[in-house]
């Protein structure tokens, strides 16, 4: 957004900035989401998340497209009600919002650590592959990559599960991969260190 903008928009009122939202500003929904409110998403997310964990813009974009569900419903139903802020409202929805995700992650998590045991003749390139997926920090790219791979599940399936947007699963699942490589190439690097100093 530019100074003009962000003047502009930092200077409505919560109610006209609503109105602005409802009749499809899109700068309105940045400024209230990247702007107004970031620091208290940032602020929630962080009681459950790590930097690990979860990304700012994220956290950001899971916020956006859990309150713009069903034409803003939760935020109509919000309007300005016992005089609370926009900025309260987020904060406390954010807040409940982060609780039940990773209530639901850990869940997921214990579900999902059966995974069928590994044979004696596993390669030692299978035995890296298992170590680099649970050893992954963020459990949510863990996920994903399990259902993908061990669950043979589509990327769609996955997405509806996640209940995410099929643009934004490709943003988790590109990450997913990016931090699987990191840590497939550190046990990797690890191994080769133990071996050759046992030779």
């Amino acid at each position: 957004m530019t100074e003009k903008e962000l003047e502009y928009y930092s200077g409505l009122m919560d109610r006209q900035l609503l109105e602005k939202i409802y009749s499809g500003d899109k700068k309105a929904e940045t400024y209230l989401f990247c702007v107004k409110c970031v620091s208290v998403i940032n602020y929630c997310m962080r009681k459950f998340f790590d930097n690990q964990q979860m990304q700012l813009d994220e956290a950001v974009n899971e916020i956006y497209i859990y309150i713009k569900k069903d034409n803003w419903y939760k935020l109509r139903q919000y309007g300005g009600r016992n005089n609370a802020s926009i900025k309260t409202w987020i904060s406390t929805v954010a807040y409940n919002f982060f609780l039940n995700l990773h209530k639901k992650m850990n869940a997921e998590m214990q579900k999902k650590v059966n995974l069928p045991e590994p044979c004696n003749d596993e390669s030692e390139q299978n035995k890296q592959i298992r170590k680099a997926l649970f050893g992954m920090p963020n459990d949510r790219y863990k996920i994903i990559l399990i259902k993908m791979y061990y669950e043979n599940k589509t990327r769609e399936k996955v997405a509806e599960e996640m209940n995410v947007s099929i643009d934004y699963f490709y943003v988790l699942y590109r990450r997913a991969k990016e931090q699987f490589k990191e840590q497939f190439n550190k046990y990797y690097k690890v191994n080769e260190t133990t071996n050759s100093y046992g030779e």
